[in-house]
């Protein structure tokens, strides 16, 4: 939005801020570990998506790369986390796959619970292949969480990940390359610790505190502007 701005020759000054993120409680790694067994997962490490389901978000893409994953390690699950226009479909392609029982769908999950419970902490990568987003507040959560983003390279998403620090980035639709990154971050445990260790870190700068801060260096530096027009 910004560079479209300035190719309308935008006179002001801009500014670029993020979206605000209530800093969540985080529940003790025993209530997340109960969390974990009461839906049925294991040790992992899973992947998760958080969102709406409809054809726009390309959740295909994510269930075809798990299909492979699934083919040759028994322990990773996909938790499936929204509700959508496009679910029927996508529980006929996860049917397709013979994916069962490796798929946990929880449907549509109230944010306030979401964010209670620490949802996303039952898993430990968060996963989209949307080409359609601009500034997903589920993956900003995601961060703030711990959890590593592996996403497209389309829209805003390379705004907010560091490719390799704090997640991965692939072509968009690329089944493949999707599978290969979920193959490394299960293969290699440490690459998986360094990344969510990054993504908790670089999360913190889309709290509403952080935010807030940056809002009033804004305010700041209109006013500054002024007094010096006066």
């Amino acid at each position: 939005a910004l560079d479209e701005l300035a190719v309308r020759k935008l006179r002001a000054r801009p500014f670029l801020i993020a979206n605000g993120v209530e800093d969540p409680v985080f529940r003790t790694d025993e209530e997340v570990a109960g969390l974990r067994e009461e839906l049925g997962l294991s040790s992992g490490p899973n992947f998760i998506y958080v969102g709406r389901v409809a054809q726009e978000k390309s959740l295909e893409v994510v269930v075809q790369a798990f299909k492979r994953v699934a083919e040759s390690h028994s322990g990773p699950r996909l938790v499936l986390v929204g509700d959508g226009p496009h679910r029927a479909a996508l529980s006929a392609e996860i049917e397709r796959l013979e994916l069962g029982e490796r798929v946990v769908d929880l449907g549509m999950v109230p944010h306030d619970q979401l964010i209670r419970r620490n949802v996303l902490r039952a898993a430990d990568v968060f996963v989209t292949a949307s080409k359609t987003e601009n500034h997903p507040l589920s993956l900003l959560e995601a961060l703030i969480f711990g959890l590593p983003v592996v996403g497209p390279r389309a829209r805003g998403i390379p705004e907010l990940i560091t490719d390799r620090e704090t997640g991965f980035l692939f072509e968009p639709d690329n089944v493949a390359e999707v599978a290969s990154i979920m193959e490394t971050l299960i293969n290699e445990p440490a690459t998986l610790q360094r990344l969510s260790e990054n993504a908790r870190v670089d999360g913190r700068r889309f709290l509403v505190s952080s935010v807030a801060e940056q809002l009033e260096t804004v305010y700041q530096a209109v006013q500054a502007d002024r007094l010096e027009d006066a």
